[in-house]
C-alpha cells in the first residue's frame, strides 16, 4: 500500500473525516463510477480496497453528500437540508434530534455540498429556514463584539480541519476555496 492509499484508509477510518473528503477519496479511485453504485456498495468497495473498516458516521457523511450532490432534495426539502446539515456535521442525520440544526451546521452543510456541487439554488424554504436560524442565533450586539462570533469560530475550526484533510490528500492549500465571509 502506498503512503497515499494510506492516508486515503486512515482518513476513511477516522470518524472526524468530512462528507467532502470522502466523496473526494470515492472518485480518486473510481471516477465516476461511484455515482453509479448503490451507497453502501461504494462503501463496501472502499472498505476492501482500502483495508479498512468505515465507520458509522462516515458512512452516513459519504451518503448525505451522495445524496445531496445526486439529487435536488437538498437544495428543495427543508427537512432533507436540515438532516444532510446535521449528518455532514456529525455523522448522524439526528431524525429524532432533540437539537435543533444550528446555524453553524447549516452553513458548513451548504460549503461542504457547495464544494462537491458547485452553486446552491436553494429554495425559499431553505432561505426562510437560514434566516431563522440566523436570527435565533445572533447574540446581543452590546454583549459580544461580534454578534455571530460563536458562528465563525465553529466555522473556522471545521474549515482549517477540512483543509487539512484535503491537504492529507494531496490538495494545495491555493486549490482550495476560501471560507466565504473570512
Amino acid at each position: 500500500m502506498t503512503s497515499d492509499e494510506k492516508q486515503r484508509r486512515d482518513l476513511l477510518a477516522d470518524p472526524e473525516t468530512c462528507g467532502s473528503v470522502l466523496l473526494t477519496i470515492a472518485l480518486s479511485k473510481y471516477k465516476e463510477q461511484a455515482f453509479e453504485v448503490d451507497p453502501m456498495t461504494l462503501i463496501f468497495d472502499l472498505e476492501d480496497d482500502f483495508q479498512t473498516s468505515i465507520p458509522e458516521p462516515n458512512e452516513n457523511k459519504l451518503k448525505a453528500i451522495l445524496l445531496a450532490t445526486e439529487t435536488p432534495i437538498f437544495q428543495h426539502d427543508p427537512d432533507a437540508f436540515q438532516a444532510i446539515c446535521m449528518t455532514l456535521w456529525e455523522g448522524d442525520p439526528q431524525l429524532d434530534a432533540k437539537e435543533p440544526l444550528t446555524l453553524t451546521e447549516a452553513i458548513w452543510g451548504m460549503f461542504e455540498v457547495k464544494v462537491c456541487y458547485g452553486e446552491l439554488a436553494l429554495a425559499p424554504g431553505i432561505h426562510a429556514l437560514v434566516a431563522r436560524l440566523s436570527d435565533d442565533e445572533v447574540q446581543d450586539p452590546e454583549e459580544a463584539e461580534d454578534p455571530y462570533g460563536h458562528v465563525k469560530a465553529g466555522m473556522q475550526e471545521r474549515y482549517e480541519a477540512w483543509r487539512g484533510q484535503m491537504g492529507r490528500l494531496g490538495v494545495d492549500a491555493k486549490d482550495l476555496p476560501a471560507l466565504e465571509g473570512e
